[in-house]
């Protein structure tokens, strides 16, 4: 089919003569309805698979966030629950519908582009806007997918800064005379609560290295070119199908990002350093000090950091004594339980005893009641937490306005501020010393609040199963159930699901997907460049502060020490 024809020149050579320079352009295309009928059938398919699998995914989160609760909580607000249930459902269709749009166009461009006999035409970009477009889906999908995940990753963002954080501090106490005790220091808690800031925007993908290297090979080399509308692999400038481009970048983006996976799994953490999930944990161990995070109103992740000695706090030479012991195995290990010396990890489904415990010794009131008495529901003035869920940050109150607030007015008086700062921090104690006891069953005859350890089988973590809800409720008010927190294959523990280091693969096809909304847009590689580096840190950005921000509200630990 000709598509151009047109004249670049016609120049007087001679006084009677005159050459015609007329250049001329083909391009042949033809529609290709069987593969459009075979993308419409899989898109069904996949539309069908992620009703059903959101079906599943709702009952498990609805079982961490509400436990037994069906239909909407009474106490939430009804449009706040039903965009995160269709959150829920965004994610799912970007993580199945992302997959197809990438396959296909990988099949087009890859057959397309390395056929010697021609058998293959693609449909032209015809000028037509709306549905009369031929790629008109696929800019649509694509369009639509970085909406969904752009709702996914703020949503990540805000439960990430809304997570409950407590440290408990196992140092015990030196006995400076008969009568009396050296206080603990509480520089061990601030150096781990600041380690554990400076991980939450950490990732095993340098975003900046990616765009930088696409930059080189995309415009550099020319490798853009790749996604013109004509077979074979010539580098020539040329109009770029919005398919073919589409499955160019992604696949440049996953050759760097694989590349950069492989260089830090196979040589660089084991070779010259270790995970970064792996270096804090085993910074807590030697501070002695564990990380209690709840990132739902029942669900949560537990990492013990009791070291086998009997003080942290002590000499350089004694602490270095301690770990030489530990490497020739000459110490306890490190786990919760004897029988499993070696588990530190484990992720946690709680009651609605524990969760009444937790909230009555964040809120200054005595230990959780005895059996078969009734709990105290009236609120204390500065709880940290609300009961019924996890609450956001006095950051995220001022800046939406929460109880009549502003961006630029405190949602309290700074002198009712330091009185309930002084309150909550003459309750940190308790609130230690309830963890620990609960981790040493010691709750378990007086008030019949414990936890106990399940396996999980293989199925369950490959379908990321809850306990069975007998399980929970074993007993007259429960008990919390403890799994270990196994990684996959090249994977990080799973709690590092409140950090970022837990979504990496997430956070990149959102900036894949950035890239080629903004290629659609501008057709300019430099711009989408430009783009999706812009987005990258902004996300970094937000997650920074706020996360800065719930950190030291949760704990208490001054923003100042967090550096």
């Amino acid at each position: 089919k000709l598509r151009e024809a047109h004249v670049d020149a016609i120049t007087p050579q001679h006084s009677k003569l005159r050459e015609a320079h007329v250049d001329v352009r083909v391009e042949y295309s033809a529609p290709n309805q069987a593969g459009s009928d075979n993308a419409d059938a899989l898109a069904i398919t996949m539309l069908v698979v992620s009703i059903l699998l959101f079906i599943y995914a709702y009952r498990v989160w609805s079982g961490n966030a509400y436990y037994e609760i069906q239909g909407v909580p009474q106490d939430e607000n009804v449009c706040v629950y039903y965009l995160k249930v269709w959150l829920l459902y965004a994610r799912l269709c970007v993580h199945l519908f992302f997959p197809l749009v990438f396959a296909l166009s990988s099949y087009v461009l890859i057959f397309f582009k390395l056929q010697e006999n021609v058998f293959m035409l693609l449909p032209p970009e015809n000028r037509e806007d709306g549905m009369g477009f031929n790629y008109y889906p696929v800019r649509t999908v694509v369009i639509t997918m970085w909406v969904f995940q752009t709702g996914v990753i703020g949503k990540l963002v805000l439960d990430q800064c809304s997570v409950d954080i407590f440290f408990v501090d196992w140092e015990r106490a030196r006995a400076s005379s008969t009568r009396h005790r050296a206080p603990v220091s509480v520089w061990r808690t601030l150096f781990v609560a600041n380690e554990w800031n400076e991980m939450q925007t950490a990732r095993k993908t340098n975003i900046n290295f990616v765009l930088l290297c696409m930059a080189f090979v995309l415009v550099g080399y020319k490798m853009e070119n790749v996604a013109c509308s004509w077979p074979g692999f010539y580098l020539a400038d040329g109009h770029h199908n919005i398919a073919l481009r589409f499955a160019n970048t992604t696949w440049w983006f996953f050759i760097l990002a694989g590349g950069q996976w492989a260089w830090n799994y196979f040589f660089w953490e084991r070779y010259v350093s270790e995970p970064k999930a792996q270096q804090f944990l085993d910074l807590t161990t030697v501070a002695k000090v564990s990380v209690f995070v709840l990132d739902a109103e029942y669900h949560g992740w537990y990492l013990h950091g009791d070291a086998p000695f009997s003080h942290s706090d002590d000499t350089m030479n004694q602490l270095t004594q301690h770990l030489i012991n530990e490497s020739m195995s000459e110490s306890i290990g490190r786990g919760l339980e004897i029988d499993h010396p070696d588990l530190q990890t484990f992720q946690m489904w709680l009651t609605p005893a524990f969760r009444n415990a937790w909230h009555s010794v964040n809120t200054g009131k005595p230990l959780p009641v005895k059996k078969d008495e009734p709990v105290d529901d009236q609120p204390i003035e500065g709880a940290p937490s609300s009961k019924k869920g996890i609450e956001a940050p006095r950051f995220l109150q001022s800046l939406f306005g929460k109880k009549g607030s502003s961006w630029f007015e405190s949602v309290e008086q700074p002198q009712q501020v330091r009185v309930q700062r002084a309150k909550r921090t003459a309750t940190t104690e308790q609130v230690g010393a309830f963890l620990r006891t609960f981790l040493g069953h010691g709750y378990a005859e007086t008030f019949d609040l414990d936890w106990d350890l399940r396996i999980p089988s293989i199925w369950e973590r490959l379908v990321f199963h809850p306990p069975p809800l007998n399980e929970r409720t074993q007993g007259t008010k429960g008990k919390v159930i403890f799994q270990p927190d196994k990684p996959w294959f090249g994977g990080d523990d799973g709690w590092t699901c409140v950090t970022f280091l837990g979504h990496d693969y997430e956070l990149l096809m959102h900036e894949i997907l950035t890239f080629a909304v903004a290629d659609i847009w501008f057709r300019n590689t430099w711009l989408s460049i430009l783009c999706t580096f812009l987005m990258h840190h902004l996300v970094r950005i937000i997650r920074e502060i706020l996360g800065e921000s719930n950190l030291s509200e949760r704990t208490l630990v001054d923003q100042r020490f967090l550096i």
